[in-house]
């Protein structure tokens, strides 16, 4: 498909898709190298699809969780600095999507949440433990708005689960 459409956005978002659960059976594997190579690949991508279309909230998501990714994988390999800037784009992204429509849980309470502990991992892996207090104080008042706004439980659980294991 993109050979006949370089531009295809569906097309595009597979190839994302694909490479992303590639990365991810690396480092299941034992690979974190070999999964940031998978990773890092996507970034222009990424960068040029939300550029593209700033409003285009499935890139926000994928860039997103891509951050998220990237972060982990360096953290697997000891490389915290690294982490912890992978894990601040992923908290912007992720912010930025969430802020967009607070309602949507797998904004909030998923591409968050993720970001939120990976972020809150880098910062402990940096000895910055002062540094994960706010973290985890917005992802309680957020999971506290979900609460209220009755998202799904399961979404609720899944990040206060993270959000403990941080704290």
């Amino acid at each position: 498909m993109l050979a006949k459409d370089p531009e295809n956005d569906m097309a595009l978002q597979r190839q994302s898709v694909n490479r992303r659960m590639a990365a991810r059976l690396a480092i299941e594997q034992g690979d974190a190298k070999r999964s940031l190579r998978f990773l890092e690949v996507l970034i222009p991508l990424h960068e040029a699809r939300v550029a593209h279309d700033p409003g285009n909230t499935n890139w926000i998501e994928f860039r997103a969780w891509l951050m998220v990714d990237i972060a982990s994988a360096h953290l697997s390999l000891g490389e915290i600095d690294e982490a912890r800037i992978a894990a601040r784009e992923a908290m912007s992204q992720a912010r930025r999507l969430s802020d967009t429509d607070p309602t949507v849980a797998g904004w909030a309470l998923g591409a968050l949440c993720g970001a939120s502990a990976v972020a809150s991992f880098a910062e402990l892996d940096a000895g910055k433990s002062d540094a994960v207090r706010p973290i985890v104080a917005e992802m309680q008042s957020r999971l506290d708005q979900a609460r209220v706004k009755a998202a799904s439980s399961g979404d609720i659980a899944r990040c206060a689960l993270r959000m403990a294991v941080v704290n």
